[in-house]
């Protein structure tokens, strides 16, 4: 269950921004829809998901602890406005986001992972860590750092923090995550230029005839 999927199914329309034009005519606004039919799928999917996106980062809220659809009713609504008109956000702000620590709720998990029981995130965490040298994964888990936009989300990082630790018990156990949200959503692209501009970076290009040549354990001889 992802906001698109949950907002079809109540049959609210979602357009992306380019197909709608707005305007105020004495002092109401009028929404128009409009039609680009050469438009690529692929690209009408994409303004879509940037819509659902922000909106996922405006109002999804992670629970403090597992969330039960039982105890929603006291959840007040809150308004988000899409590109077409104003929508009421109910529980959908909880029941959402808990499927990256439950992912068991989803409807239709074969068309996601396959015939491997889904895992949630901190399960993941703990999972991949595992993977390492046991010296190192003492050293992983004391520095796990979260970037992108989910991360946006309120009570995100205590909520994975917290579900680690009951897997791990592990005291030194820290979530790291940037204070700004800019930051926080464009971790990846900042950690990317940085490393991009550092003068030793041109002694870990590989080219297309290298890779070519000696494969993918070229990778591990340049950036062990």
């Amino acid at each position: 269950m992802n906001f698109t999927t949950n907002f079809r199914q109540k049959k609210q329309e979602i357009l992306p921004r380019y197909r709608v034009k707005r305007k105020v005519l004495d002092g109401k606004l009028e929404v128009q829809t409009l039609d680009f039919p050469n438009t690529h799928p692929s690209y009408e999917r994409y303004m879509v998901h940037k819509v659902m996106n922000d909106l996922k980062e405006s109002v999804g809220r992670v629970s403090e602890s597992n969330f039960e659809e039982l105890a929603s009713i006291s959840i007040p609504s809150v308004e988000y406005e899409l590109p077409n008109g104003i929508i009421e956000v109910g529980s959908e702000r909880f029941s959402v986001p808990e499927c990256l620590f439950h992912p068991k709720g989803l409807h239709d998990q074969s068309q996601i992972g396959g015939e491997e029981p889904l895992m949630g995130l901190h399960e993941l965490v703990q999972k991949s860590a595992s993977f390492c040298d046991v010296e190192a994964r003492r050293d992983l888990l004391s520095n796990v750092v979260v970037c992108g936009g989910t991360s946006m989300m309120t009570g995100f990082i205590e909520r994975l923090q917290k579900e680690i630790f009951a897997l791990t018990s592990l005291n030194r156990l820290r979530v790291i995550a940037p204070n700004s949200n800019v930051e926080k959503h464009f971790s990846a692209w900042l950690g990317g230029s940085i490393l991009g501009s550092l003068g030793s970076f041109q002694q870990l290009w590989i080219s297309k005839e290298e890779y070519g040549e000696f494969g993918k354990g070229l990778v591990e001889r340049k950036a062990p």
